[in-house]
């Protein structure tokens, strides 16, 4: 499983604070942020899920909640609303919140730096669904705030370029790339064998493009 992967891949477990992005929108960043949420409550961890996709959240629709009050107003007002009633034991939400005119700014503030560190206190693990890399500033800001960075690609929907471009992008930045989840593969993909929705590898960069474009 994509849990068991992580944990494996990083001395010491499963890093505490999370950003799980995309090189382009429609890759399934967000899917596979609820789903991971979901997996580790289910194990017994508490876990908060952060909708940090500031231009195009999603996560309140999938939980069917509001969009806000959340991360926005909390780094404007400094009013924290969680959503606990998810319909999973030991899961919250922070929803995205008031959509704001200036994403990048809120993201890389102070206060989003004293927010992350008191979350990840009261919380086993803190997951960020963040906007794509490509064209924005807000998730190459968010992945130098994190402990580790998971990229989602779609296989084949972006060129090989784009996803150098991307990694180059938060490499440039030191951003901890914990690892890639290739998604939306093929069920008979002679080249994929059984991985019929996620696929996660040890591979270089270079092999993780290869495989992905």
């Amino acid at each position: 499983s994509i849990r068991t992967s992580l944990m494996f891949s990083n001395v010491g477990g499963l890093p505490k604070t999370l950003a799980i992005t995309s090189s382009a929108p429609a890759e399934g960043k967000t899917t596979t942020a609820v789903n991971l949420s979901i997996v580790l409550a289910q194990s017994g961890a508490s876990v908060l899920l952060v909708d940090a996709d500031l231009r195009a959240p999603r996560v309140h629709k999938v939980f069917r909640c509001p969009r806000g009050p959340g991360l926005t107003d909390y780094l404007v007002k400094g009013e924290l609303h969680l959503t606990e009633n998810t319909g999973v034991e030991h899961l919250t939400l922070l929803t995205s919140g008031t959509a704001p005119p200036n994403p990048a700014e809120l993201l890389s503030s102070s206060t989003m730096d004293h927010l992350l560190e008191e979350l990840a206190d009261k919380y086993d693990y803190v997951l960020i669904d963040s906007s794509p890399v490509m064209g924005l500033a807000d998730p190459i800001v968010l992945s130098t705030k994190v402990k580790g960075v998971l990229m989602v690609i779609a296989a084949g929907k972006v060129s090989k370029g784009a996803l150098r471009e991307a990694v180059k992008r938060l490499r440039g930045v030191n951003a901890p790339l914990t690892g890639v989840i290739l998604n939306q593969i093929e069920p008979d993909s002679s080249e994929y064998g059984y991985y019929s929705r996620y696929y996660y590898s040890y591979g270089t960069e270079q092999q993780l493009i290869d495989r992905a474009a």
